[in-house]
């Protein structure tokens, strides 16, 4: 057999062998870094949605233990309907007037919420019987009856019904909004937020609240919750992982992270050792062609002469110096 020959043969065997095995343990491990990157994207998914749904339940409790210290009892009820129907300067006459032994002064009682309780970025209350409504927030704690509210999007609202004692009816809605900054900041020191978006629906499907990391586009605005039921069944055939929990009032909270982040972030994790094979690769190849061509080389010259010498070429010599090159 043609030795030259045998020794590039086994040299191409040999170089397929060793990129094979280096590129095969590059796929596994970037198959590892890929997989792990899911499974963390899920985990932060959960994470954030607890987080979430415990802040809304705390302010959930929070409200009822506000609407209890507020309007508890038929006369705090009755107070309330005194302040709405009458104007400021009877209803502060009317106040000091009570003869009860508990003063009840209803701009004061709210502007004390805000000193007890921690997260209030706002009080709504609307009565069954005024067209007016009541509004304080963190500017103007006392609040003040108005005709229409400010315009606020994106705020988390928790809704009760007041109820009066005496005829256990529904005579209005107390609402306590959160403190979005507080939200927020809670939110980023969560792993893995700056890739997600956090929506909040309401109990009829209507977007209430979303939160966009600094790496998410936040596109689903406009998307109803409705677009998120049956996960399990449909998580392929979207573009985002996806977590949904409920709070004990029935308000929907959706974590999104987009599968592209996903991805960008496995393949930035996975991206040197790509280039730290392509380059043993390249190294393997360039020594194993030096050696070996080197050493077929020699054989090849180690033949010719050793034909020459058969064919009485007996001056013939092998140039050792070029060899050890």
């Amino acid at each position: 057999m043609n030795k030259p020959r045998l020794i590039s043969s086994l040299l191409r065997l040999y170089a397929i062998v060793m990129i094979t095995i280096i590129t095969l343990f590059t796929m596994v491990v970037g198959y590892t870094v890929l997989r792990k990157a899911m499974t963390d994207a899920h985990n932060e998914n959960a994470q954030a949605a607890k987080f979430m749904t415990e802040t809304i339940n705390h302010a959930e409790q929070q409200t009822e233990v506000i609407l209890s210290d507020l309007l508890g009892d038929a006369q705090k009820i009755e107070n309330l309907y005194a302040y709405f129907s009458l104007d400021p300067s009877q209803y502060l006459e009317k106040s000091l007037k009570n003869n009860t032994g508990e003063q009840l002064y209803w701009p004061q009682m709210i502007k004390q919420v805000y000193y007890q309780q921690l997260g209030i970025a706002g009080i709504r209350i609307s009565l069954n019987e005024f067209d007016e409504l009541f509004y304080s927030n963190q500017t103007k704690k006392a609040g003040d009856k108005r005709k229409k509210l400010p315009k606020h999007a994106n705020q988390i609202e928790v809704n009760r019904p007041i109820i009066h004692p005496d005829n256990i009816k529904s005579t209005g809605t107390f609402t306590m909004i959160i403190d979005d900054a507080i939200i927020k900041k809670n939110i980023e020191e969560t792993n893995g937020t700056e890739k997600q978006q956090i929506l909040v629906y309401t109990d009829s499907n209507q977007l209430m609240y979303q939160y966009s990391g600094e790496k998410n586009s936040g596109n689903s605005d406009n998307k109803s919750v409705t677009d998120y039921v049956s996960l399990n069944e449909k998580m392929t055939e979207k573009a985002d992982y996806v977590t949904e929990t409920e709070s004990r009032s029935g308000l929907k909270i959706v974590v999104l992270t987009p599968k592209s982040l996903v991805y960008q972030q496995a393949f930035q994790d996975f991206f040197w050792l790509l280039i730290g094979s392509l380059l043993i690769d390249g190294v393997l190849l360039l020594v194993l062609f030096r050696t070996f061509g080197s050493y077929g080389r020699q054989v090849e010259d180690i033949k010719v002469t050793m034909n020459k010498v058969t064919e009485s070429q007996l001056e013939i010599r092998i140039d050792e110096a070029s060899k050890k090159k």
